[in-house]
């Protein structure tokens, strides 16, 4: 697979409402547990809502934060970078895509299972392009340099492992028995030219949606994305570039699509086409990266322009909160079981000044600190 990643700052930098209309007169999901009130399409007024900044969120908003310093005691419990944390099982699954590994934490920080598994023989992987748990701990990895996907148990042994007959990007469960998949702009399977495909537990097909416009996809470049966010009985979907995130249910169809209106600085056809020579351009257009969650009361997401900004959305009172200067560290990472997920990036100088003191006493200028925020009651 060959794709470039554009790095959020927080790797590069590493060891290493009045306003808002409804279009069809549908009101937003009422939270992410999956129920729907129709079928239609939800417009966000962004270009049009009053703009402020972390600063100025609610003092319960923060004060609701929990903090998870994690502790390894071993090299192999380590992390390089933090690419995507989930959520499952009472536990945070961290995973390190430089070491091709998967460590889980519990909420006190300490690592209790490490999957890293790369090489070429039997159980091994090559990459981790994604992830994904059950409800009995098994991790599914999949592996998009050779188009498998294999499954762990809790202590690390393979349990079954599969080839995908697709080029494949992000995965996620849906109703027990399926999967979900968001196959890649240069698949070349059947389904080419298709975003989203439904297939059963042994990856036969059940079922192709949204298409790619291959004359406005630059193929050579690849900004971050989560790809999915689980919310109990529904799947939201996002891939850059698009101004649309996408509800799904457990049977894989779309059930609600929440349209961002950047207004003029939507990115247009031909620039997303040629996103890499026209890059210099980018501060011109805002565009949805990384994991968007969207309930009936708030927005949690990040958006490119001339950089990457993270952004909390008070659906209600029409008012959008970006991350300031003084929040540069609080990076998020995704969402995960409506939980808004941030890294804390250390500096190797301070902690950051806006934690809470009993965590600055248990952490280092060195210490790797999540930081999660409860989605569903953020507004």
């Amino acid at each position: 697979m060959n794709l470039k990643l554009f790095p959020h700052s927080a790797f590069a930098g590493r060891k290493l409402l009045a306003l808002v209309s409804l279009a069809l007169a549908l009101p937003l999901a009422e939270s992410c547990s999956g129920k729907q009130s129709g079928e239609g399409t939800v417009t966000i007024p962004f270009s049009r809502m009053e703009t402020l900044t972390y600063n100025e969120l609610p003092s319960d908003v923060l004060a609701g934060a929990e903090y998870i310093v994690l502790a390894p005691e071993s090299p192999e419990q380590a992390l390089s970078e933090i690419d995507k944390v989930v959520s499952a099982n009472g536990l945070y699954y961290v995973m390190d895509m430089m070491e091709n590994k998967i460590v889980a934490y519990d909420p006190q920080g300490k690592a209790v299972s490490v999957l890293a598994r790369r090489g070429r023989g039997a159980g091994e992987y090559l990459t981790i392009t994604d992830f994904e748990l059950d409800g009995n701990g098994n991790v599914c990895i999949l592996d998009g340099r050779n188009d498998k996907l294999l499954h762990y148990a809790p202590d690390a042994s393979l349990t079954g492992a599969g080839d995908i007959p697709y080029q494949v990007s992000n995965i996620v469960s849906i109703g027990g028995e399926k999967w979900l998949l968001a196959l890649s702009p240069w698949d070349e399977s059947e389904f080419k030219g298709k975003k989203l495909l439904v297939t059963d537990a042994d990856m036969n097909p059940d079922g192709a949606m949204l298409d790619y416009d291959m004359e406005h996809t630059d193929l050579d470049f690849e900004f971050p994305s989560s790809g999915f966010i689980k919310c109990g009985e529904s799947v939201l979907y996002h891939r850059p570039v698009d101004d649309n995130v996408y509800r799904l249910d457990n049977d894989g169809k779309i059930t609600d699509v929440y349209h961002f209106d950047f207004g003029s600085k939507s990115v247009s056809g031909d620039f997303r086409g040629h996103i890499e020579q026209n890059f210099d351009r980018f501060a011109d257009y805002i565009t949805l990266v990384k994991s968007v969650y969207v309930d009936g009361k708030a927005v949690v997401g990040s958006m490119f322009t001339d950089r990457f900004i993270d952004f909390i959305i008070d659906l209600e009172n029409g008012t959008i909160y970006r991350q300031s200067e003084e929040f540069g560290r609080m990076m998020l990472i995704n969402v995960s079981d409506a939980k808004a997920i941030y890294y804390l990036v250390p500096d190797g100088e301070t902690v950051p000044d806006f934690i809470p003191e009993e965590i600055a006493a248990r952490a280092t200028p060195e210490s790797d600190i999540l930081m999660v925020l409860d989605c569903a009651s953020l507004f």
